[in-house]
C-alpha cells in the first residue's frame, strides 16, 4: 500500500507510519519528492563525515598500491596519458565513453605518473556513493536503513576491484553517478529532472555498462505503480539507451576479435540456461561470504548436482522477486537493480567475463540496500534491537578487515598474481602471470614451470610461449628460444613482441639480414614504438646502410623527442 507524502524527517509522520506498518519503512506516492538538502545536511553531517572515514579508513591501506595489472599498460606505459587531445582523438575509445580518460588526465596533470593520484578519485567516487546511498534511504526508508546500507557499502570487499583498482575505478565512477540520477529523477523540479538526466550521460560516458540504467527507471516507477502516469518523463532516458545500445552493438564484432587476439577464447554463445543461473548466484554468494575474491572468476564449472543447486538457488531469487512486487515494492525496486545493471554482460555472446566483481558494483549496492532493509525490520522490535545493532557492528568490522587484507593483494604485480593463483588455477592467464612473477625474481625454472601450465591449460596462448621463449633465452638456450618464439607468431602474427625480440637474438648471434626482417615486422606491427625504431636503425647501422639507419632514428625522435638512445644512434649515423 502507498502512503501520502508528508514533510520528509517529520517526528509526527514517522511516528504515524511506524503505528500503520510497523516498521521505520517510508514510501512516496506516485508524485515526486520535495528534499530539504540544506536541513538534511544540518541534521546528518556528522553521519556524513563519518561514513566518509569509514571509506577512508577501509581504503587507506590501498593509497600507495602500485600500477597492476590493466594500469601498466593503460597508464603507466601510456605515452599518451599527459595529452587531452589524444582522450578526443583515441579510436581505442568506444564512442563518447571518455570521462575516465579525463580522470586520467587530470590525475597526471596534477600528480605525475603516482599511483595514489589515480586511486584518489576511485575512493572519492565511492565515497559518494555511500552518501548518495545515504540520502536515497533516508528519503525513502529510514535513518536506520541508510545507516545500514551506507557502512556496508563503505567496507564491503566487493567493491575493491572497482575501487582500489585504478583501471576499475571506471565502474565506481559510473555507479555513483547513476545513484546520483536516480536520486535527482525522485526530486521535483524540471532541474533536478534535467540534472539526473545529465548525470546519466556521465555515467554513460564513464562505463558503457550504465546503457541499461534507463530500464532501472522503468522499474523505479513499476514500483512507485506510476509508470502509467510518468512514462513521458523516461522518454529521454529511453532515447539515450537505444542510441547506447547501437553503439554497443556496432562494437559487438570488435569486442569478439579483440577476446579472441588477447585472450584467444573461441567464438561462440554460451547457453543463458547455465551462464545466467551461475552468474547471479555466484555474485550473491560474493556479497553475502566475500572470500573467493579474485580478478578472474575462472573456477565456475560445476557438477550436474552443484549446477541443479545453482539453478535452485537462482529460482528462488526469481521468486523472491516476484513475491516481493506484491508485498513490498521497495525491496522489489531493489532486487531488480542486481539483473538489470549486469544485462549488458549476460549476454550469451562471448563478449565479457561469466563474473567480474567490478561488473557487480552497482547491483551489491542494491542486495545491501535489501538486507538493509530487513535488518531495520528486525531492529524494531524492541527485544532484537541491541541484537540488531550487535550483529550490524560484526558484519562492519568483519567486512572491514576482509577488505583492508584484500587490498594487500593489490600492493603490486607480484602480490596481485600470487593471491590470485590461489583461486583462479584453471585460468591459463593465472599462469602466465605467476610466470612473470618467478621470472622477475630470478627463479626461471618455476617461472618455465608456470608459463608450461598456461600452454597445457590453452595450447594456443601465444603470450605464453613468447613469456618462455624470453626464459629459456635467459638461460642460454637460444635454440628452443627461438623455436618457442616462432610458436608464439603461429598462434598471433600480430605479436610485434616476438618479433622484436627476433630480431634482438638474431641481431647477437650476428644473422643481421633475419635481426633486419623480424625488426622491421616489429615496426610494421606497432609504428609508434620508438624503441623499436632505434633498435632497427642500430641494425642498419651494424650493415652499414647509415641512411636507412638515420631514417629511422629520426622517426624514434619524432615518436619520442626526448629518447636519448635516438640521440646517440643518430650521431653516429651522421658521422
Amino acid at each position: 500500500m502507498e502512503y501520502v507524502k508528508g514533510r520528509w524527517g517529520e517526528e509526527k509522520f514517522r511516528n504515524f507510519i511506524d503505528k500503520y506498518n510497523g516498521s521505520e519503512e517510508m514510501a512516496t506516492s506516485a508524485g515526486e519528492n520535495n528534499f530539504d538538502m540544506i536541513s538534511f545536511l544540518k541534521k546528518n553531517w556528522l553521519t556524513l563525515v563519518f561514513l566518509a572515514i569509514l571509506v577512508i579508513a577501509t581504503y587507506w591501506n590501498s593509497l600507495h598500491n602500485d600500477f597492476v595489472s590493466d594500469d601498466v599498460d593503460g597508464i603507466l606505459k601510456n605515452r599518451n596519458i599527459g595529452d587531452l587531445k589524444a582522450v578526443f582523438t583515441s579510436s581505442s575509445q568506444m564512442a563518447l565513453f571518455i570521462a575516465r580518460p579525463i580522470i586520467n588526465f587530470l590525475a597526471y596533470t596534477i600528480g605525475g605518473l603516482h599511483p595514489i593520484f589515480f586511486r584518489i578519485p576511485n575512493i572519492i567516487f565511492h565515497i559518494g556513493t555511500v552518501w548518495t546511498i545515504f540520502v536515497l534511504l533516508s528519503i525513502f526508508q529510514s535513518t536506520s536503513v541508510a545507516f545500514f546500507a551506507a557502512s556496508i557499502i563503505a567496507v564491503h570487499p566487493i567493491f575493491i576491484e572497482s575501487v582500489a583498482w585504478i583501471s576499475g575505478g571506471h565502474y565506481a565512477q559510473a555507479g555513483f553517478f547513476m545513484l546520483l540520477s536516480l536520486l535527482l529523477y525522485t526530486q521535483k523540479g524540471k532541474k533536478w529532472y534535467y540534472l539526473s538526466f545529465l548525470f546519466f550521460l556521465i555515467a554513460l560516458s564513464s562505463n558503457e555498462k550504465s546503457i541499461c540504467f534507463p530500464l532501472i527507471l522503468v522499474f523505479y516507477e513499476i514500483s512507485r505503480s506510476s509508470l502509467q502516469k510518468r512514462w513521458k518523463r523516461l522518454i529521454p532516458f529511453l532515447i539515450a539507451f537505444l542510441i547506447g545500445m547501437t553503439v554497443f552493438v556496432s562494437q559487438i564484432q570488435t569486442r569478439v576479435l579483440s577476446l579472441k587476439q588477447a585472450n584467444y577464447q573461441e567464438v561462440g554463445v554460451d547457453n543463458p540456461l547455465v551462464q545466467v543461473p551461475i552468474a547471479i548466484t555466484s555474485y550473491l554468494w560474493l556479497i553475502i561470504w566475500p572470500d573467493k575474491l579474485t580478478l578472474y572468476h575462472s573456477e565456475l564449472t560445476f557438477s550436474p548436482l552443484e549446477y541443479g543447486i545453482r539453478t535452485g538457488f537462482y529460482l528462488l531469487f526469481l521468486a523472491v522477486i516476484g513475491y516481493s512486487f506484491k508485498k513490498n515494492k521497495n525491496v522489489f525496486f531493489w532486487l531488480m537493480v542486481l539483473p538489470l545493471s549486469l544485462l549488458i554482460v549476460l549476454t550469451p555472446l562471448r563478449i565479457s567475463w561469466v563474473v567480474a566483481e567490478r561488473y557487480v558494483y552497482l547491483g551489491a549496492t542494491a542486495i545491501i540496500t535489501v538486507f538493509a532493509i530487513l535488518l531495520g525490520r528486525i531492529g524494531n522490535n524492541k527485544i532484537l534491537k541491541p541484537l540488531t545493532y550487535v550483529i550490524f557492528i560484526v558484519i562492519v568490522i568483519s567486512l572491514m578487515t576482509r577488505s583492508i587484507f584484500r587490498n594487500t593483494d593489490w600492493k603490486n604485480q607480484d602480490n596481485l598474481w600470487i593471491a590470485t593463483g590461489k583461486t583462479s588455477p584453471s585460468d591459463p592467464k593465472t599462469h602466465n602471470n605467476l610466470g612473470d612473477v618467478y621470472g622477475r625474481n630470478g627463479n626461471l625454472d618455476k617461472a618455465i614451470e608456470e608459463f608450461g601450465l598456461a600452454i597445457r591449460i590453452n595450447p594456443r596462448y601465444a603470450e605464453a610461449y613468447h613469456n618462455i621463449a624470453n626464459i629459456y633465452y635467459r638461460k642460454g638456450d637460444v635454440n628452443t628460444a627461438i623455436e618457442n618464439y616462432n610458436k608464439a607468431l603461429y598462434f598471433n602474427p600480430r605479436l610485434w613482441q616476438s618479433y622484436q625480440t627476433l630480431g634482438i637474438v638474431y641481431f647477437n648471434i650476428g644473422q643481421f639480414d633475419l635481426a633486419e626482417s623480424y625488426m622491421k615486422k616489429a615496426a610494421e606491427f606497432n609504428p609508434t614504438n620508438a624503441e623499436i625504431r632505434v633498435q632497427l636503425g642500430v641494425i642498419y647501422l651494424q650493415i652499414g646502410q647509415k641512411e636507412k639507419a638515420k631514417e629511422q632514428f629520426y622517426e624514434a625522435l619524432r615518436i619520442d623527442p626526448k629518447n636519448e638512445a635516438a640521440k646517440t644512434g643518430l650521431k653516429e649515423a651522421l658521422k
